[in-house]
């Protein structure tokens, strides 16, 4: 069985039939952490091949440099075998490719015994590697790619129940989508009250270099009170001015900034 955005479809004809002639066709397996092998008789090799693959447009200007950017290679079978041993579960019977960002792939993973799982990886124009794994809860995650049998950054994490927003926003009346607008602006305004003491990015202590590791405050509360972490530091940004066109592979000062002048002399330098 294929499945096309929210669309499950008997079988590949009616996935081509049915999806847009712009996107390629988005392929689930079943009993991939045993044999790799496809739901449906297709060729296996442009199947998996999809998995790796930016599946979810194109581009009118440098598409080869794009596509590669956004092209991860990684082993499906130990992935699985890994989400499935993390979650207590026998086997993956089934992977899908549910979404697929600028700087992410995501997939369903359902185990043998009916649980689900989400599995994310991020693509090479994500950041430095090791460095842009996000670490929600979750059930396993790795962030050195050449350390691991997948052969790239993963994370594996709780499914959430529920709808997607998208598929309810437009069928909402006025008042509930206000409100909807509130609830944002109130999270935002929690985090806007929060002032680090320094521009770039949050990282674990130990991935830093010695030098970075201070004695320096990680941020300020709402209340003016200075807040140390044993375990986080701020270090250099991972912002895509200092990583976009060739940029990343630039020795440059990414910071960390102590004052957004200094931020933007770093950008424009």
């Amino acid at each position: 069985m294929f499945r096309w955005g929210n669309t499950l479809v008997p079988n590949l004809a009616e996935c081509i039939k049915q999806r847009p002639p712009r996107y390629e066709k988005r392929t689930s397996f079943h009993d991939i952490s045993r044999s790799i092998q496809p739901f449906v008789s297709t060729d296996s090799k442009h199947d998996l091949e999809a998995l790796n693959r930016f599946t979810s447009g194109r581009w009118l200007w440098g598409e080869p440099q794009q596509l590669a950017c956004r092209y991860v290679k990684f082993d499906m079978s130990n992935l699985l075998e890994l989400a499935a041993s993390a979650i207590g579960s026998k086997s993956c019977v089934q992977v899908v490719k549910i979404s697929e960002g600028q700087y992410n792939k995501v997939f369903l993973l359902t185990m043998s015994d009916g649980r689900e799982a989400i599995a994310k990886l991020p693509n090479p124009n994500a950041g430095r590697p090791h460095f842009t794994t996000a670490i929600p809860r979750v059930y396993a995650w790795n962030s050195r790619a050449s350390e691991n049998p997948v052969g790239a950054e993963y994370i594996i994490m709780e499914k959430q129940a529920g709808v997607m927003f998208s598929d309810v926003w437009e069928s909402m009346k006025g008042k509930q989508k206000a409100q909807i607008v509130l609830q944002v602006v109130d999270i935002e305004k929690i985090l806007a009250s929060t002032k680090f003491t320094k521009l770039g990015a949050l990282y674990y202590k130990n991935d830093l270099p010695v030098m970075l590791n201070t004695t320096t405050p990680l941020y300020v509360d709402e209340n003016g009170n200075e807040a140390h972490s044993a375990k986080f530091r701020i270090g250099p940004t991972n912002h895509r001015a200092f990583f976009d066109f060739g940029r990343g592979e630039l020795d440059i000062d990414r910071g960390p900034s102590r004052s957004t002048s200094q931020g933007v002399h770093l950008r424009s330098s």
